[in-house]
């Protein structure tokens, strides 16, 4: 009995010191790696460890101190402009991140290429080079981010950031989109779409609405039809012609979208009560009255090959 005791005792204090030693690494995402080891690693080094390789967690351990530097390098008042002087003096504080970032992009590694890109695209100061719009769009396929290869998770939600980022640079890689349309992966070429056609970029007209009006019908992609619309109206008059083939469309919610889209291009409603009127119109979506100026992309699936797999993380953003 005594003896049984010590073991127990034994294990109990063994496992309270697993469990000490471990809240300092769950608490950064990784098992290898202490807290203190991290944070003296050149940027370069940390870059490095972004590969996908045998190395358990230390990716998600290089990432959390990458974008911990970034933000600390990227602070000022709050309210101050940003100044030339500001921004010079970030830059310089940020050059050495930035520099082993940048050349991380031209990796042969995937995940170290998106890992890269998506701490770019939070830098303040990085403008979008032709490189980073690159990797951004290739981001926008059906991968396994935010999972590596062996299904941990890396925080990185490329496509869903990917797709942000290059709404909010609507005038740059439009050829870079405008190739993407015709990629082998069904996710890339409709955000590829969407981003031009919401941006409206009317390049490539009749190829974009090719792409989004299939998205129009009622399938069991969440939000891929509000999405859709949007993108079409926001082509302009010009998408007009491509709608009539579908003017009578079988899909009855397919039907709904291209009226609503030829209503508010021929006829925007300009008052709350006609936007009241216009909503009993169609019944795409019940979280905006009207999806083709209201956007809320941070609502919709951007993965539909993999639903399951986005659906625990979009419960917390409706």
């Amino acid at each position: 009995m005594r003896l049984l005791a010590r073991y127990l005792f034994g294990a109990i204090i063994g496992g309270a010191w697993i469990a000490a030693a471990q809240a300092q690494t769950y608490r950064y995402g990784y098992i290898e790696y202490q807290p203190e080891i991290i944070q003296n690693l050149s940027a370069e080094k940390l870059v490095e460890n972004l590969r996908a390789d045998a190395v358990r967690g230390n990716a998600v351990a290089a990432l959390n101190e990458l974008w911990k530097r970034r933000e600390s390098g990227a602070d000022r008042p709050a309210g101050q402009p940003v100044t030339d002087h500001i921004v010079e003096d970030l830059w310089k504080r940020n050059s050495g991140l930035t520099a082993a970032l940048e050349a991380a992009l031209d990796s042969t590694d995937w995940q170290q290429r998106q890992m890269a890109a998506e701490i770019l695209r939070g830098i303040e100061t990085f403008m979008p080079t032709n490189r980073l719009l690159e990797v951004t769009v290739e981001g926008l396929r059906d991968d396994a981010l935010p999972f590596d290869e062996n299904g941990a998770g890396v925080f990185v939600f490329n496509a869903f950031s990917g797709t942000q980022y290059l709404l909010q640079h609507p005038r740059e890689g439009t050829e870079i989109l405008i190739t993407a349309l015709e990629s082998d992966d069904s996710q890339q070429r409709f955000l590829a779409a969407y981003v031009l056609g919401a941006t409206g970029r009317g390049n490539a007209t009749q190829r974009i609405t090719e792409i989004l009006l299939p998205h129009l019908q009622d399938d069991d992609v969440w939000g891929n039809a509000c999405m859709a619309v949007y993108a079409l109206y926001h082509l302009g008059p010009d998408v007009l012609p491509f709608l009539e083939p579908y003017r009578d469309s079988k899909d009855e919610q397919q039907r709904q979208a291209v009226q609503l889209v030829r209503m508010d291009l021929e006829n925007p409603p300009r008052t709350e009560e006609e936007r009241l009127v216009r909503r009993k119109v169609h019944t795409l979506s019940e979280l905006h009255p009207d999806p083709c100026v209201e956007q809320g992309l941070e609502r919709y699936v951007l993965s539909w090959h993999n639903p399951k797999r986005n659906a625990r993380f979009l419960l917390n953003k409706r």
